[in-house]
C-alpha cells in the first residue's frame, strides 16, 4: 500500500477545518474572503505563495526604473490566493498580475474576492495556455497544478473529500506528472528570458525524482528546490536562459 494512502485519510479531516477558514486565510494570505464565497487552500499554496512573495521582492529590489513586472498565475482556482497575497505586499505600479482557470465558477469566485479586497482582476478563463495570448511574456509564471496520480485518487476519493467541482483539481494523469509536463512544455513560449516557472506539488504523491526528470527536457538554466520542515509541500523554480 502506498504511504499516500495510509497518510492522507488521517491528516484530511483536520485540514478539511482549517483549509477553509477566513481567519486563517487572512493570517496566512493577507486576503479578506466575503462572506458569502468559498475559498479553500491547501499546504502547497501557502509554500507558493511565500515564495512568489520571496522572489517578487528579490527581483524588485534589485530592479531600477524598469516596467512592471509581469507575473500569470495558472489554475487560481476559487480565491486566486497566491496572486492576491502577492498583491497585498507590493506596490500597484511594481508588478502586474494576470491569472486564468479552466473553470468560470472559480474564475468569477477569485473575480469576486480580488474585488472584496479592492484589487484590479485580471483573471479569465482559459485551459492551460489555450486563451492566454500568444504575444504575452511573463517574468514569472506560476501554478499550483494537478499532480495525485489518478488512480491514487480516485481511490482516495478525493472529489468527495475535497468537495469540489471536477476531478481536474486534483487528477495529475497517470503517474500525477501530466499536466505538470503540458504546462512546463507550454509555458516556454510566454516566459520571458531569464524569467522563471514557479510550482508546488506534494512528495508523497509526486516524488522529487519524477518532477526532476520532467523538468529534464526544457534545459532550464537552473533549478531549485525548496523543501521547508513545516510545510508537506515542496516548490520548484526553473529559470530560463538569458540570452
Amino acid at each position: 500500500m502506498r504511504i499516500s494512502h495510509l497518510v492522507y485519510p488521517i491528516v484530511q479531516p483536520i485540514l478539511r477545518s482549517l483549509r477553509r477558514s477566513p481567519l486563517l486565510i487572512r493570517k496566512i494570505f493577507d486576503v479578506r474572503v466575503p462572506p458569502d464565497v468559498a475559498v479553500q487552500y491547501d499546504p502547497t499554496t501557502v509554500l507558493l505563495a511565500r515564495t512568489m512573495q520571496d522572489l517578487v521582492a528579490q527581483t524588485l529590489s534589485s530592479r531600477g526604473n524598469e516596467p512592471p513586472l509581469r507575473l500569470l498565475e495558472m489554475g487560481i482556482g476559487q480565491g486566486a490566493l497566491v496572486s492576491l497575497s502577492i498583491a497585498a505586499q507590493t506596490q500597484p505600479e511594481a508588478v502586474r498580475i494576470d491569472g486564468v482557470d479552466c473553470s468560470p465558477s472559480r474564475v468569477n469566485s477569485s473575480r469576486e474576492v480580488a474585488s472584496f479586497n479592492g484589487r484590479d482582476a485580471h483573471f479569465w478563463q482559459s485551459d492551460l495556455f489555450t486563451d492566454v495570448s500568444p504575444e504575452s511574456q511573463y517574468d514569472f509564471i506560476f501554478f499550483n497544478p494537478p499532480y495525485v496520480p489518478t488512480q491514487t485518487g480516485r481511490d482516495l476519493q478525493l472529489t468527495q473529500r475535497l468537495e469540489v467541482d471536477g476531478d481536474q483539481m486534483w487528477d495529475g494523469g497517470e503517474d500525477g506528472a501530466s499536466v505538470l509536463r503540458e504546462f512546463l512544455d507550454q509555458s516556454r513560449e510566454y516566459l520571458s528570458p531569464g524569467g522563471c516557472v514557479v510550482f508546488g506539488v506534494q512528495e508523497i504523491f509526486l516524488p522529487d525524482a519524477l518532477v526532476r526528470k520532467t523538468m529534464e527536457p526544457f534545459e532550464y538554466q537552473r533549478i531549485e528546490r525548496q523543501r521547508p520542515r513545516w510545510l508537506p509541500s515542496t516548490a520548484y523554480i526553473g529559470y530560463r536562459p538569458t540570452p
